[in-house]
């Protein structure tokens, strides 16, 4: 393999794309090469791997938007993409990895295209307009025993109302123990560069990584048919899709819930691990405690997010788990 390689995917599925980045990750000796991805996903919101979605996110308005809901494993905050914005991934030793250098190639080519731009402290890339500082390029990092990745976003010319919108969740009283976003002021490459393209960018991306590297690198571009050729990517993929993945490593975490309802006030508190319900306790004079005994019974083991009501629910135990599924989505 040649010391220097440039792999373009076609796929703008995020499931299998972030599959065959880890499969590149974990292939082979890396021993003096350096690997650059390039790719797009189709609208999905992802997480990093230790955040709770329900703090990130409107989850219903993803799913009624057709928008993937992901979970990379590396670390790191919660991003929108789309097809108007680009993912880059740098796969190097551990030896000769350098995240500032990695952003260095990155500003380069930016730089050729007319975009000023720097790196900030949260190793984020940032950019002036109108002496207002925006963020326009998010990182996150993964490292092994012997290899490391660098792998982050740039904002193109994506649909920002529909990010701000999906990223905005509703405050609902949580207390996890998982990593949060940092909110910032993002802006869209074409909006400093108006006539800034998708191709300019890969295209300048590519070549400077090649002139950092002192050589020419070998490129290799992957359909998607390609990409589900190989089990180990389409396995992975599966993984990724799976609920159990996207919901289910979710960190604990607790809510305190309060409502008025034609029959009195309630209020709850739950405890949720791997995103299922683990523990709850009911307040409410006006329910007596055997049936909020039964509907805690209904609440544990269940999936936080839906709860399914039963075909002989009382009129109380309707209206208060048809509120409580439109709360939590």
């Amino acid at each position: 393999m040649p010391g220097l390689t440039i792999h373009k995917i076609e796929s703008l599925n995020p499931y299998l794309n972030l599959a065959f980045e880890d499969y590149l990750f974990r292939s082979g000796d890396l021993q003096g090469k350096q690997i650059l991805l390039l790719w797009r996903n189709r609208p999905c919101v992802v997480l990093g791997r230790f955040q709770n979605p329900w703090m990130e996110c409107r989850i219903s308005e993803l799913e009624q938007a057709g928008v993937d809901l992901v979970r990379r494993q590396s670390g790191g905050g919660t991003v929108y993409q789309d097809l108007g914005n680009l993912n880059y991934t740098f796969i190097s030793p551990r030896e000769d990895y350098d995240k500032h250098n990695n952003h260095k190639i990155v500003i380069s080519a930016l730089e050729k295209l007319g975009v000023p731009c720097k790196r900030s402290g949260r190793n984020d890339l940032i950019t002036r307009n109108l002496q207002e500082v925006y963020k326009f390029s998010g990182s996150a990092f993964k490292e092994n025993r012997d290899r490391c990745f660098h792998h982050g976003t740039l904002l193109i010319n994506s649909e920002l109302a529909k990010l701000n919108r999906l990223l905005n969740p509703v405050i609902r009283n949580l207390d996890c123990k998982g990593i949060a976003s940092h909110r910032s002021k993002v802006i869209n490459l074409s909006q400093i560069v108006p006539e800034l393209t998708m191709q300019q960018v890969e295209a300048e991306i590519k070549e400077a990584f090649a002139s950092f590297h002192g050589q020419q690198a070998v490129v290799h571009n992957w359909t998607e048919a390609q990409l589900q050729d190989k089990t180990e990517v389409t396995e992975l993929a599966e993984k990724f899709q799976s609920s159990k993945w996207r919901m289910g490593e979710t960190p604990r975490f607790t809510q305190k819930l309060q409502h008025d309802f034609s029959f009195g006030q309630l209020k709850l508190e739950l405890a949720a691990h791997r995103g299922e319900i683990v523990d709850s306790a009911f307040e409410c004079r006006e329910v007596d405690q055997v049936q909020l005994a039964d509907w805690k019974a209904c609440l544990i083991g269940k999936a936080y997010g839906s709860v399914q009501l039963r075909p002989d629910a009382s009129p109380e135990e309707t209206e208060f788990f048809t509120w409580f599924n439109q709360t939590v989505s």
